[in-house]
C-alpha cells in the first residue's frame, strides 16, 4: 500500500497520475491519500473518483493556460512589454 499525505504530492498531471497508479496496481499494491479520503484505489468507487477528478483538474489547468495566453496576447497588442527588464550597463554584475 502506497500512502501519501495529499494527492498532488504524487503526480503533476492526470496522465502521470494514471500511469503511476497503473504501475502500483501491476505490482499488486493499492494507493490511498490521507487528506483526500476518496482517493483509494482499493475500491471501485475510489478508482472512479480518481479518474474523473483527475480529468477535471487537467481540464481546468488547460482553461487557465488558454486564458493566460489570451491575456498575454491582449497585453502585447496594447504595447505592454512582457518579461524581465533589460539590465543597464551599471547594473550588470562584474
Amino acid at each position: 500500500m502506497l500512502v501519501v499525505t495529499r494527492l498532488d504530492r504524487l503526480a503533476r498531471s492526470t496522465r502521470d497520475l494514471l500511469n503511476l497508479l497503473g504501475t502500483i496496481a501491476e505490482k499488486g499494491a493499492g494507493f490511498k491519500s490521507l487528506r483526500d479520503t476518496w482517493a483509494d484505489t482499493t475500491t471501485a468507487h475510489g478508482r472512479l473518483m480518481l479518474t474523473v477528478l483527475g480529468g477535471l483538474a487537467e481540464f481546468e489547468r488547460e482553461l487557465i493556460r488558454i486564458r493566460t495566453g489570451e491575456g498575454r496576447e491582449r497585453a502585447k497588442a496594447r504595447g505592454v512589454i512582457l518579461g524581465r527588464k533589460p539590465a543597464t550597463r551599471g547594473n550588470r554584475p562584474p
